[in-house]
Protein backbone atom coordinates (compact mmCIF):
# COMPACT_ATOMS: atom_id res chain seq x y z
CA UNK A 1 0.00 0.00 0.00
CA UNK A 2 1.06 3.94 -0.77
CA UNK A 3 1.89 5.70 2.29
CA UNK A 4 1.52 9.18 3.05
CA UNK A 5 3.18 10.62 6.30
CA UNK A 6 1.59 13.91 7.71
CA UNK A 7 4.13 16.61 8.58
CA UNK A 8 4.47 15.86 11.51
CA UNK A 9 5.62 12.34 11.45
CA UNK A 10 8.44 14.15 8.56
CA UNK A 11 9.69 15.89 11.35
CA UNK A 12 9.66 13.14 14.01
CA UNK A 13 11.85 11.30 11.65
CA UNK A 14 14.40 14.00 10.92
CA UNK A 15 14.70 14.63 15.00
CA UNK A 16 15.43 10.81 15.38
CA UNK A 17 11.95 10.64 17.17
CA UNK A 18 10.61 8.04 14.93
CA UNK A 19 11.39 5.71 12.41
CA UNK A 20 10.20 5.67 8.65
CA UNK A 21 11.59 1.87 8.11
CA UNK A 22 9.11 0.67 11.28
CA UNK A 23 6.03 3.42 10.26
CA UNK A 24 5.99 1.75 6.91
CA UNK A 25 6.40 -1.85 7.42
CA UNK A 26 7.13 -2.70 4.15
CA UNK A 27 4.56 -0.22 2.78
CA UNK A 28 5.76 2.39 0.26
CA UNK A 29 6.30 5.62 0.87
CA UNK A 30 4.97 8.86 -1.39
CA UNK A 31 4.93 12.54 -0.15
CA UNK A 32 1.96 15.44 -0.81
CA UNK A 33 2.67 18.42 -2.20
CA UNK A 34 1.10 19.93 0.51
CA UNK A 35 3.66 18.25 3.02
CA UNK A 36 6.48 19.43 0.89
CA UNK A 37 5.20 23.09 1.03
CA UNK A 38 4.50 23.06 5.10
CA UNK A 39 8.13 21.40 5.30
CA UNK A 40 9.42 24.40 3.54
CA UNK A 41 8.12 26.85 4.72
CA UNK A 42 9.60 25.62 8.29
CA UNK A 43 13.00 24.77 6.70
CA UNK A 44 15.94 27.24 8.42
CA UNK A 45 18.81 26.00 6.78
CA UNK A 46 19.80 25.28 3.22
CA UNK A 47 20.84 21.39 4.53
CA UNK A 48 17.37 21.41 5.51
CA UNK A 49 15.77 22.73 2.14
CA UNK A 50 18.00 20.07 0.24
CA UNK A 51 16.79 17.60 1.87
CA UNK A 52 13.28 19.02 1.81
CA UNK A 53 13.83 18.81 -2.28
CA UNK A 54 15.23 15.26 -2.03
CA UNK A 55 12.17 13.70 -0.38
CA UNK A 56 10.17 16.10 -2.82
CA UNK A 57 11.66 13.31 -5.48
CA UNK A 58 9.09 10.85 -4.08
CA UNK A 59 5.92 13.08 -5.31
CA UNK A 60 3.18 11.13 -6.13
CA UNK A 61 1.73 12.14 -9.09
CA UNK A 62 -2.22 13.41 -8.83
CA UNK A 63 -4.22 13.18 -11.78
CA UNK A 64 -5.83 16.62 -12.55
CA UNK A 65 -9.58 15.37 -12.07
CA UNK A 66 -8.83 13.36 -8.63
CA UNK A 67 -7.23 16.91 -7.78
CA UNK A 68 -10.28 18.72 -9.11
CA UNK A 69 -12.32 16.30 -6.97
CA UNK A 70 -10.51 16.35 -3.77
CA UNK A 71 -10.29 20.96 -3.96
CA UNK A 72 -13.82 21.21 -4.44
CA UNK A 73 -14.67 18.19 -1.25
CA UNK A 74 -12.53 20.27 0.54
CA UNK A 75 -14.18 23.92 0.16
CA UNK A 76 -17.02 22.08 1.33
CA UNK A 77 -15.52 20.76 4.24
CA UNK A 78 -13.87 23.19 5.35
CA UNK A 79 -16.88 25.56 5.80
CA UNK A 80 -17.36 22.86 8.64
CA UNK A 81 -14.20 22.63 10.62
CA UNK A 82 -12.63 25.77 9.73
CA UNK A 83 -10.15 27.50 7.63
CA UNK A 84 -7.16 26.23 9.90
CA UNK A 85 -7.95 22.84 9.00
CA UNK A 86 -7.63 23.72 5.15
CA UNK A 87 -4.30 21.84 4.13
CA UNK A 88 -5.73 18.73 6.57
CA UNK A 89 -8.48 18.45 4.91
CA UNK A 90 -6.42 18.20 1.17
CA UNK A 91 -4.02 16.09 2.54
CA UNK A 92 -6.62 13.51 4.12
CA UNK A 93 -8.22 13.82 0.38
CA UNK A 94 -5.27 13.84 -1.94
CA UNK A 95 -4.81 10.30 0.61
CA UNK A 96 -7.98 8.78 -0.49
CA UNK A 97 -7.42 9.69 -4.31
CA UNK A 98 -4.49 8.11 -4.35
CA UNK A 99 -5.44 5.17 -2.49
CA UNK A 100 -2.81 5.91 0.43
CA UNK A 101 -2.93 5.59 4.43
CA UNK A 102 -2.21 8.94 5.97
CA UNK A 103 0.09 8.36 9.17
CA UNK A 104 -0.10 11.03 11.65
CA UNK A 105 -0.52 11.98 15.25
CA UNK A 106 -2.35 14.58 14.86
CA UNK A 107 -6.23 13.46 16.35
CA UNK A 108 -7.76 16.11 14.74
CA UNK A 109 -7.39 14.04 11.30
CA UNK A 110 -10.80 12.33 12.97
CA UNK A 111 -12.41 14.34 12.83
CA UNK A 112 -12.04 14.69 9.33
CA UNK A 113 -12.29 11.48 8.86
CA UNK A 114 -16.13 12.12 9.85
CA UNK A 115 -16.70 14.07 6.79
CA UNK A 116 -14.77 11.85 4.67
CA UNK A 117 -13.49 8.34 4.81
CA UNK A 118 -9.88 8.01 4.30
CA UNK A 119 -7.34 5.20 5.21
CA UNK A 120 -6.00 6.97 8.29
CA UNK A 121 -3.59 5.34 10.81
CA UNK A 122 -2.43 7.55 14.01
CA UNK A 123 0.71 6.83 15.54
Amino acid sequence: MKVFFDTCIHIDISRGAQSAQQLLGGDTLRISPIVVSELLRGARTKKAEREISKLASQLLPVEPASWRDAWTTAGFMVRKLGLEHQNDVLLALSARSAGAMLVTRDRGFERIRELASFPLRLV
